[in-house]
Order: structure tokens, then sequence, then C-alpha cells
């Protein structure tokens, strides 16, 4: 049943062409699953089991909506190599609308990711990515979108650094406006995005980004941060692992318990999160509701290899997370 006292919204802008745009970095994952530690320098460490799957937020999160039964496009660049040409393919068996990548004569994004249950480690070269531009993306295409979601902007430095003019574009075309934030490497943090918060509707992190941005140790305190502070419009919505997640509004904050699962591999979790979470919110329903169906997404994802692999489809996510089967999406 619905979760939570806030009445269900109305479905997001059905006349789109689109459902989502998802925009954010491009690699390909090379997952090394079991691997106890990181070898140490001159030593070797075996894996026990290993997978080749399109990865960065971008993919991660349009692949996982397009199997809730949205119309994704994706924007981003991809190299003229051998990873480019998987990652293209992969992307159009999975439904998702490719016409937003650009060539670029650097290679595509690599991650090597070594796991051992709930632990990860990754080796990223970002390759092309540091070549994506504003200028690479067709803002009629976005107008067009029920929703547009950026991931991992701290990947994508020279990109993110014009991405409030992008928004200023946006933000009187009626579209629903996300970001999810990912790790930052170069540790500039909420300096780097601070510009760009007053123009999202939602804003996604984990708990320990969520430290790193507000510098406040608990969740609560981080998200009120977030929306009171930096300008956050709708929600602040904090990943909590296997204590579920945090929904932070202007006018309340609710706590939203996990569903029970065996970690195999949380790669992409957070992506398909938040791919669920707009699955919900687009279909009209409230932010505690959207946050169960993405909490069950969750659960799903960290139980198989690869990043989107173990996601189902929506209705047997909808049965998994006891939820009603009328919440669907309503399409365009």
């Amino acid at each position: 049943m619905f979760q939570g006292g806030q009445r269900p919204m109305k479905p997001v802008n059905n006349n789109r062409t689109v459902d989502l745009a998802c925009i954010g970095s491009i690699a390909t994952d090379l997952l090394m699953a079991g691997v106890a530690a990181a070898p140490a320098a001159g030593s070797t460490a075996l894996a026990t089991n290993r997978i080749l799957h399109p990865g960065g937020g971008g993919p991660n999160t349009a692949m996982a909506a397009a199997k809730l039964g949205l119309s994704v496009r994706i924007f981003g660049r991809v190299g003229d190599d051998l990873f480019g040409q998987f990652v293209q393919s992969e992307l159009t068996k999975a439904g998702v609308l490719g016409e937003g990548l650009v060539d670029s004569t650097l290679p595509t994004g690599l991650s090597v990711v070594l796991t051992s249950n709930a632990e990860r480690s990754f080796i990223y070269h970002a390759g092309c990515n540091d070549e994506f531009r504003v200028e690479d993306i067709d803002l009629d295409i976005l107008k067009n979108s029920r929703c547009v979601h950026f991931s991992d902007p701290f990947e994508l430095p020279d990109f993110t650094s014009n991405v409030p003019r992008l928004l200023e574009a946006l933000v009187n075309c009626g579209c629903l406006l996300s970001m999810d934030a990912g790790w930052d490497t170069s540790n500039r943090w909420l300096a780097a995005i601070q510009d760009c918060l007053p123009y999202l509707d939602l804003f996604f992190c984990n708990r320990v980004e969520s430290e790193r941005l507000t510098n406040y140790p608990t969740p609560e305190d981080a998200a009120r941060f977030l929306i009171r502070e930096c300008g956050v419009k709708q929600a602040v919505i904090i990943k909590l692992d296997h204590d579920g997640c945090l929904v932070c509004s202007r006018h309340s904050v609710s706590r939203i318990p996990a569903f029970p699962a065996t970690v195999r591999d949380p790669t992409g979790a957070g992506d398909c999160f938040c791919a669920a979470f707009l699955a919900g919110r687009l279909a009209g329903w409230n932010h505690e509701q959207s946050a169960l169906l993405a909490n069950a997404a969750g659960a799903f994802a960290i139980s198989t290899l690869g990043a989107t692999s173990g996601l189902p489809g929506l209705e047997e996510l909808l049965a998994f997370a006891g939820l009603p089967e009328g919440v669907k999406n309503d399409g365009p």
C-alpha cells in the first residue's frame, strides 16, 4: 500500500515526446568480482567472476529507466573504439535512444571495478568524458523531455561548469530537473555544483557525499541545508544503503526503510535507485511512494553482478515492493 502521508502528485508533462533525458559520464565497466583486496605492487589478486557492462551514471540510469518502461534518450561522449561500440550496442538493446551520443577522437571512458560483496573500488580513466560540452546537447530535445537528469557532474568538469546556463534555459520549460551527485575526485564538492542547485527540483546523493557536500554529519541536517540554504526546490533524497533512504522536502523529513537483500555487487545500485524514483515521480507518485519503489530497485540491483543486470521490469518491482500496479507511467 502507499506509504507516508503525502498526497499523490500529478503526472509530470504527459504530452512530451521523451520521458527521461539522461546526461552524464559514459564508460565501460570491467567488473572483477570476489576480489578480497586490491593487489599490492608487484603481486596478483584473483577474482571469482568478471563481467563487461556499460558504466557511468548516464548509461546506468538510462538503462534502468528503460527497463521500467520509460522512453529514454542519453547524452554524452563515446570514443570511436571497441568500448564505445560496445556501450552503444548495449544501450540500443536496452531500448535507449542514443542520438545524443557524440563520437570523439579520445577513447571511451573505462572503469576497472574491484568488488567484494558490499565493498568496491574503482580505477577510472575519463577518456572522452573530459571533452563533453554543453554545446554537444540539442536543447530542443531536452525541452521535449518530461524529466532531464544529470548524473556524475563531478566527472564532467567542463560540462558542469556551464550547466547553470543550461538549467536556466530549461527551468521555464516545465520539465522535472534532477541531479545525482556522485563522487568528487577533485574535492571541490559544493563549490563545483552550488550554482546548479537552485534550478533543481530533485537532488540525489549518498550518505558520505551528503557530508562532503555540506559538512553536516547527519543526513537530516545535510538535506535541510541543501533545501533551505542551497535552494533545491522540491526534495533532497539521500541514499543510505542498508538503512534505506531519507527524503527531505521543505515541509517534512522521512526515512524510508530498505528491503532485505543479499549483496553481490553494489555497482550501479544508486543509479537504479534514481531511475525508479524518477519513474515513480513521473507517474504522479509523491516523494515517499517514489522512494519506496527506488529502495526496491536498489535491492534488486545489488543482488546480481552488473549495474542494471538484476533490475526487473516495473510489474515485478511493484509486486516485490507491495505497491499497487495502478502506479504505472502514463506515457508521453
